[in-house]
């Protein structure tokens, strides 16, 4: 049995933000949706990741961060509003605390 409360919470966190970036893509509020999608991003770090997982995410991020800066923050927020729930499903089943 392993401890992972503090995984939970943060799991719980980048969930939260999500759905906040969700309700902000929705009111195209694209520059607050980056924004919570990053937190979401920064929150989870690299708990996610695992040997045996080919993980492009970082590929995707940068052309997130391109998008962004040429203007494109609709875009942006999507690419990384993908990654985030990659990540999130990723980490959830690693999350076994019985």
């Amino acid at each position: 049995m392993r401890e992972c409360s503090g995984d939970v919470e943060i799991y719980n966190k980048a969930s939260d933000q999500l759905s906040e970036a969700d309700k902000a893509i929705i009111e195209k509020r694209y520059s607050d949706a980056n924004k919570l999608l990053n937190e979401g991003l920064e929150a989870i770090g690299n708990r996610y990741f695992q040997d045996d997982i080919v993980d492009d995410t970082g590929m995707k991020l940068t052309l997130a961060d391109l998008e962004e800066e040429g203007g494109k923050a609709s875009v942006a927020a999507g690419i990384r509003r993908g990654v985030l729930s990659t990540r999130l499903e990723i980490f959830k089943k690693m999350l076994n605390c019985d």
